[in-house]
């Protein structure tokens, strides 16, 4: 079924309300005129009625007049049925209106049925006033004239015709009580065109819901007819580039003597290599055998810490154990002082009173004696006096030593006490101990004895010591070596060094002897990860200091080394060269390298710019300018990037950690199509093909939003050799959602590549 505008719908259902109010206006007018044709009849039989109560003598005259009101009542009998079937007719055209289906706009509009049907009604009513104004007329000329004689059945007829009348005006309104319900009718169905309409406009929306889900689902398609465009163009680029390989392929097997040089090239260069490596594997052995070394002394002076931790638990428990007997020996004697005493205490009946009463008592005794004179007993008096001084020197005695043992005893009660806490302190050690020997022996027998997986393990425990969050991480730097060419061979000069980074404290290594030193000092830092630190990576240096001991026994700083840490952030994530030291003096000449590893515990991703990268020649830490072989222009075609108008600007910000970018930030307009141009160090070419530059599109200016990313992998550049190279790069957002395209173009400044 074919679906409805929303303007033939609204059409629709103005039509069926004005038809509706047309009929209602009709459906009025009818019930109108029945009730005044009601009135007019029923005026029309009361007149009758009077005119049956005459005399029954008629006239001639009332005879005729008499036909003449027959004449009218078959007249009136004939009109009755004339407008009965106009009812019919009227019924039939309010019907067939009602059920006449909808027009739509689209259609030729007919003529409204409502001023045909308003019409016919009034004729209708027009012509009834007038027949019933007529009948009133006549019956007014019969009522004054004087009666006639006429049969009564005449009379009956008549009551009978004005009956028929009656009823058929009954019938008449119930055709117009069924127009009614027809007009009823009629607006249900206005209703249900109303809700039919409703549903019209409900499917409206569920199609044009439909119709925007198409569109969507169009776009989709667009954006994977897009996609597909970029892989058939990114499979041309690697046919180009397999046909490219074949046709070096092709020369080098066509040209023996360039094949030969190319062979001697390559071995040259996996010799090269293949030393390097061996000079770092013995970087590393030394360091490895360095740090099973420290961790064998460290293992040593715990396992001798332990036994002297277990001798001094030992000889603990001896001496508690000692004073454990001590002190029964020392109670045994208590309890023999306290029978001792017990004598002199409360328990006996003897109190300290009684005895001071008693030696009162002596004392007037010994008065008494002294009265007495020569007569007393010379025997007596003597043997009491000193048996009272016996019994007062033993009582003092007795105090004083049950005042020094109770001294004692509260001595000994707290030095028990603290005796107590002491061994309870020294068996949780002797426990902590053993379990830590135990768990010590359980990790050294489980140890393996690669050298390789001992250094590692002793890195990780070294390094599980520091408390880790997700911001952090940890710069190792480790100076293996260093050789001097101020200093001679063979001398005994005294020489250690100094890592200074940042603001953490200076870690100085051991003091050895000679030209050539092997320090293998390492040192840790654990740095909180954000713009800043990155930031400083990128432009700053770890400073080491090397000192030496003079003839007089001073010690002074003679060298300083210069180690940059923009190596941190590259894709190796470690440092590993040899570094020149220079002399502190005003002249700066070297005397000598220092070999030094660095690397992070977590790997770092540089994402931001280095403003200081842009300047062309800049110089570096170490007095040196930056030298350049190779530069290369990279050319933006067009850039497209979805929900962005071209009108308000975009920005690229392109940047690289080892290579030099020039025109670090470029607007692109509708016009406007920014240049880059890149120069490479000498030292640096051996990474082109390893390495990208990420350009990074803002909204507006060099300050403005990030809209999205896309990076330019340099490996087909280096292995182009003449030519320009164009290439379509995904604009992706921080989810790595496509949201746009760039189209570059790279062309070689020089000649050619220097690196084919």
């Amino acid at each position: 079924m074919r679906s409805k505008a929303p303007g033939d719908l609204e059409q629709e259902v103005a039509d069926l309300r004005s038809e509706t109010l047309a009929l209602r206006k009709a459906n009025n007018e009818l019930a109108q005129a029945a009730r005044l044709q009601k009135v007019r009849q029923q005026k029309l039989v009361d007149e009758l009625k009077h005119a049956t109560r005459l005399p029954e003598h008629r006239t001639a005259a009332s005879r005729t007049r008499e036909r003449e009101l027959d004449e009218f009542v078959a007249a009136l009998r004939d009109e009755n049925a004339k407008l009965r079937r106009r009812n019919l007719k009227l019924h039939d055209s309010v019907r067939l209106a009602a059920d006449r289906p909808v027009k739509s706009k689209r259609q030729t509009p007919r003529p409204r049925k409502e001023n045909r049907v308003a019409n016919r009604v009034r004729d209708m009513l027009d012509q009834i006033g007038e027949r019933v104004a007529r009948a009133e007329s006549k019956v007014d000329d019969v009522a004054p004239r004087p009666p006639v004689e006429r049969h009564n059945r005449d009379i009956l007829d008549l009551q009978e015709r004005l009956k028929d009348s009656h009823t058929k005006v009954q019938i008449l309104e119930h055709q117009i009580g069924q127009i009614e319900a027809a007009m009823q009718a009629g607006k249900q169905v206005q209703r249900h065109a109303v809700e039919q309409v409703d549903k019209y406009k409900a499917l409206l929306e569920d199609m044009q819901g439909k119709y925007r889900a198409a569109q969507a689902k169009v776009k989709q398609l667009e954006v994977t007819s897009e996609q597909t465009a970029a892989l058939n163009l990114m499979i041309e680029d690697l046919q180009a580039t397999n046909a490219n390989l074949q046709a070096q392929v092709d020369g080098l097997t066509r040209s023996a003597f360039m094949s030969d040089e190319a062979e001697s090239r390559r071995l040259r260069s996996v010799e090269a290599d293949h030393l390097a490596q061996i000079s770092e594997l013995r970087l590393v052995v030394a360091e490895r055998d360095h740090a099973l070394e420290s961790s064998t002394a460290k293992i040593n002076d715990q396992m001798a810490r332990l036994q002297q931790l277990e001798a001094e638990a030992l000889q603990s428990a001896q001496e508690r154990e000692q004073l454990q007997r001590e002190l029964a020996t020392i109670r045994e004697r208590m309890r023999h002082l306290d029978d001792r005493v017990h004598v002199f205490t409360a328990d006996s009946g003897v109190e300290l009173e009684e005895l001071d009463l008693a030696l009162d008592l002596i004392r007037r005794q010994k008065g008494l004696f002294r009265a007495a004179g020569p007569d007393a007993d010379p025997v007596t008096i003597p043997a009491l006096q000193r048996k009272v001084r016996e019994l007062e020197i033993l009582n003092k005695d007795l105090v004083t030593e049950l005042k020094c043992k109770e001294d004692m005893l509260r001595i000994q009660t707290h030095l028990n006490s603290e005796l107590d806490a002491e061994y309870t302190r020294v068996q949780a050690e002797n426990r902590d101990l053993k379990q830590s020997i135990f768990e010590m022996q359980r990790s050294v027998a489980a140890r393996p004895r690669a050298e390789s997986v001992i250094s590692d393990m002793s890195l990780l425990s070294q390094l599980s010591t520091l408390s880790f969050t997700e911001n952090h991480n940890v710069i190792v730097v480790r100076v293996t070596g260093a050789r001097f060419t101020s200093l001679k061979d063979g001398t005994d000069a005294l020489t250690f060094i100094g890592i200074d980074f940042f603001d953490f404290e200076t870690v100085y290594s051991g003091v050895f002897a000679g030209a050539q030193p092997h320090y293998k000092l390492t040192a840790q830092f654990k740095v909180a990860v954000d713009a800043f630190l990155l930031d400083h990576l990128r432009s700053k240096s770890i400073r080491v200091d090397v000192y030496r001991q003079t003839d007089q026994g001073d010690v002074q700083r003679f060298a300083v080394c210069c180690i940059p840490l923009a190596g941190l952030l590259g894709h190796t994530q470690r440092i590993r060269d040899s570094y020149e030291a220079v002399d502190v003096d005003k002249t700066g000449k070297p005397v000598g390298t220092i070999d030094v590893v660095a690397k992070m515990y977590r790997p770092v991703v540089s994402t931001l710019p280095t403003p200081a990268d842009s300047d062309n020649g800049t110089p570096r830490e170490d007095g040196k300018s930056a030298t350049f072989t190779m530069r290369m222009t990279l050319g933006v075609q067009s850039l497209v990037v979805n929900g962005v108008d071209h009108a308000d600007g975009l920005t690229l910000h392109a940047h690289n950690m080892y290579y030099n970018v020039d025109g670090v930030a470029e607007r692109v307009t509708g016009k406007d199509r920014p240049t880059f141009a890149i120069e490479f160090e000498t030292k640096h070419d051996r990474l082109l093909p390893h390495e990208l530059v990420r350009f990074e599109v803002l909204k507006g200016g060099p300050d403005g939003t990030l809209v999205g990313h896309f990076d330019l992998v340099l490996t087909r550049i280096a292995q182009a050799q003449y030519g320009e190279i164009t290439s379509t790069l995904p604009v992706k957002d921080d989810n790595d959602g496509e949201i746009g395209a760039c189209d570059l173009s790279v062309e070689w400044i020089l000649a050619a590549n220097p690196l084919t």
